[in-house]
Parts: C-alpha cells; sequence; structure tokens
C-alpha cells in the first residue's frame, strides 16, 4: 500500500493512504514511510496526499509516536493548508488518547473535544479506556462535541 500511496494518479495515493488508515495499529510498518510521504517536497504539494497520509498517522496511535515530530512541524508550517495543520493537531491527540499514561489521555480526550464530530469516533473506542478518569474525560468530550453539534442544528 505504501507503494501505492507513492503512486503519480492522485486518486490511487488518496484511497491507498484510506486504507492504510483503517487499519489502525495494524498499520504501525508503515509509519515512517507515511511520516516520508508527508515531507516528501513533491507529494506536500498535494494537499490530499498530505492530508491522508496525516489521518492515517493519527488512526494508528501509539505505534505512531514517533510521527509527533513530523506532524508537529506540518501543523507549525504556514505553507501547508490549514485542513492538514488541524488534522496533525488532532492525529496528534488521537496518539495520545493512546498514551500509556492515563494523564496524557485525559489531557488528550480534553483537546479532542474542542475538534468536532470527525473525533467522535476515536473518542467512543476510548470509552472503554481502564482508568475511570480517562473515561470520565472523553465522555466529557462526547458530550461536548455533541452538545455542541445539537445547538448547531447537527447530530
Amino acid at each position: 500500500l505504501l507503494s501505492d500511496a507513492r503512486n503519480s494518479d492522485q486518486e490511487v495515493r488518496v484511497e491507498a493512504l484510506r486504507v492504510l488508515a483503517s487499519y489502525g495499529p495494524a498499520a504501525a510498518a508503515a509509519v515512517p514511510g507515511l511520516c516520508a510521504i508527508v515531507e516528501d517536497p513533491v507529494l506536500r504539494r498535494d494537499a490530499f496526499t498530505v492530508y491522508g497520509a496525516i489521518v492515517a498517522l493519527g488512526e494508528i496511535g501509539v505505534p505512531a509516536r514517533s510521527a509527533i515530530p513530523v506532524l508537529t512541524r506540518i501543523a507549525r508550517d504556514r505553507r501547508v493548508d490549514s485542513a492538514s495543520q488541524g488534522e496533525a493537531l488532532i492525529s496528534i491527540d488521537k496518539i495520545h488518547l493512546q498514551d500509556p499514561d492515563p494523564s496524557v489521555r485525559v489531557r488528550a480526550a480534553d483537546n479532542l473535544g474542542e475538534c468536532g464530530s470527525l473525533v467522535l469516533p476515536s473518542l467512543r473506542r476510548a470509552l472503554s479506556d481502564p482508568d475511570e478518569q480517562v473515561r470520565t474525560a472523553v465522555a466529557k468530550a462526547i458530550r461536548k462535541i455533541e452538545d455542541g453539534s445539537k445547538k448547531q442544528g447537527g447530530v
């Protein structure tokens, strides 16, 4: 799939990245290749490819911890489109939501509560966290997102 993620055809790249993201932590071996895609100056010109690689890193979770410096650079780079910058921040929090340290998971849940309905699947998975404080923070974040959606006429 990583070779398809570098294909000359944008549709092939985006679909390969979508499939990689769907594998979640099972795609851990792809982390170095995904980081290389995000940092590749040629591929970086395609916002859809960059965005797809960032989403995949977030869905991989803790095994993508080594990608946090790359994601941080993306989030701070004004030359990167704002959707990718925002997704980089969300992906960092998704990675932290699976961190072994409960206090890191609580902070990640609090941050994700500010991100909107796209992060609800990650938060809902975290409702089964073994730590009560994490579960409480996750439930609070979900309520915040759902309450915000209702006020805007969604969900």
